[in-house]
């Protein structure tokens, strides 16, 4: 995969991204929408895919599946770690942001 060094021209930087987006599944896609401009858990990204499958928006996908497919994102740099929230059960979890 390419990846850009810090201190590489922008126009590097930009095809480095645009080579780490190609092949982008549809789960993919999904995820990298859903958290366009908010941070969220996993927890948080599957109420919104499911939110998203029952309005046709996409096909329906498995917890762990969503958990896979973000963490693709995340070695491929698309997605970072942004922070620390709860779940509903009041337990830290990560929040995920799409990285910029």
């Amino acid at each position: 995969m390419a990846n850009a060094r810090h201190t590489d021209p922008e126009t590097s930087h930009k095809a480095a991204r645009s080579l780490k987006t190609e092949n982008i599944s549809e789960t993919q896609q999904a995820i990298l929408y859903i958290l366009r401009n908010v941070q969220m858990s996993d927890e948080q990204i599957r109420v919104w895919f499911e939110d998203g499958v029952k309005h046709g928006r996409w096909k329906p996908a498995s917890e762990s599946g969503l958990r896979s497919r973000r963490a693709e994102l995340v070695e491929r740099g698309l997605v970072k770690k942004a922070g620390i929230g709860e779940t509903k059960f009041g337990r830290q979890t990560i929040l995920w942001a799409k990285a910029v």
